[in-house]
């Protein structure tokens, strides 16, 4: 019985370590193929089967990512506003079905609830031509969360569809929610989250900036493609934003959080396992968005179906379990949280490279659960329209 017992140890130890290595194999290839180049943390029933970090976080500097590295987390930012939203309803600050305007008094849309806003389906304006007139008027000046109201209300900006009725992904939606967060704790956005989350979940190495433009000693570099036919990559302070608004803004709430692939870690192990957050509001968080018709919101990335609750991203099919999960992207920085809530499986993943992250950790779910899966390629057309460039450039 003992050395059955103890061969089934083994034969566990095994697999996991077979798993392991599998992952590092994969990872190494993605960097290879300059698919990905940042921090990973894959884990499965609370034990890490993968920890590792590929590449560099200063390629001009040849300094290499370490699990100190701080990269920005983008859009992950807003699971932290809906945690910090839920949080201040369960201590019964709020409701989430109030009015917007119930808290901030000056919002021009009577009808839209907060919980639109965590939802995506206010139907407020996207932010990207929003401040144009205003950045020209005064081109020095940093746009930020509180500018919003005041422009809504001086342009008299129409909704872009009656709210409730549609699904529309919105930066906008968060930075409103950050304001409420501030008036209703009557702290600052980033002293919240520090008190309410990083500190409980014992994130060190996570803050919400003041200044988005200003970087840490441990913060990374970021890189992108400067054209869809360019094979390599430019450091994105080298590199053109096609938006006024993405230059002249400070915003937070929709995203700005510095974090680290292990500190994401220790916030997803808090947040479900019920330390910063009750059971109620987290499956509140979770549960898909009907509209108006009481249709489910259901939208595709990457061939997979999926709906969104209140600041989370959810797989509609459900046979492998529940997946909840946020990703993000801004110019040269791709990151995502993935939790499969009935497997216990966590993929954490952020790159100062541009990656395309969901096809990734889509192949981590399959090699994870013994499936075959695809290891995602360079984009054939940027390979081709390089190849051409080349040639025209040889010919001239």
């Amino acid at each position: 019985m003992k050395n059955r017992l103890f061969l089934l140890f083994i034969n566990i130890l095994c697999l996991n370590s077979i798993s392991g290595q599998e992952l590092h194999h994969l990872f190494l290839t993605l960097y290879e193929k300059n698919l990905f180049n940042g921090s990973v943390v894959i884990s499965k029933s609370e034990k890490n089967i993968l920890s590792n970090n590929y590449g560099f976080s200063n390629i001009e500097k040849n300094q290499k990512i370490s699990e100190d590295s701080q990269l920005p987390i983008a859009s992950i930012t807003k699971t932290f506003t809906s945690t910090a939203i839920l949080q201040l309803q369960q201590k019964g600050k709020l409701n989430i079905n109030d009015s917007v305007q119930k808290y901030l008094t000056d919002f021009p849309y009577p009808n839209i609830t907060i919980k639109q806003l965590l939802n995506n389906t206010s139907g407020l304006a996207q932010e990207y031509n929003l401040f144009d007139t205003i950045i020209k008027e005064q081109p020095e000046k940093i746009i930020s969360n509180k500018d919003i109201i005041p422009t809504f209300i001086r342009f008299k900006t129409p909704l872009s569809f009656p709210s409730g009725s549609k699904w529309d992904y919105n930066n906008v939606n968060f930075c409103i929610a950050g304001l409420i967060i501030e008036e209703v704790s009557g702290i600052s956005y980033a002293k919240y989250l520090e008190k309410n989350i990083f500190k409980p979940a014992k994130m060190k190495n996570s803050f919400a900036p003041i200044d988005r433009k200003i970087k840490t000693k441990n913060q990374v570099e970021l890189y992108a493609y400067p054209n869809l036919y360019s094979t390599e990559l430019a450091n994105t302070k080298t590199l053109k934003e096609p938006f006024l608004i993405s230059e002249k803004s400070n915003f937070y709430g929709n995203g700005g959080i510095v974090s680290t692939a292990l500190d994401l870690q220790k916030y997803q192990k808090a947040l479900f396992s019920y330390k910063i957050l009750g059971k109620k509001e987290l499956e509140e968080a979770l549960t898909p968005t009907k509209l108006n018709d009481g249709k489910v919101v259901s939208y595709i990335i990457e061939g997979k179906n999926i709906s969104y609750g209140l600041g989370w991203g959810m797989y509609i099919d459900e046979s492998e379990g529940k997946i909840v999960f946020h990703d993000g992207l801004i110019t040269g920085l791709t990151s995502i949280l993935l939790h499969n809530v009935t497997k216990n499986q966590t993929v954490i993943m952020i790159s100062n490279s541009a990656s395309s992250i969901f096809p990734i950790s889509n192949a981590i779910l399959d090699l994870m659960n013994g499936k075959s899966y695809i290891i995602p390629v360079q984009n054939l057309s940027r390979i081709y329209g390089s190849l051409v460039n080349n040639e025209n450039t040889v010919s001239e």
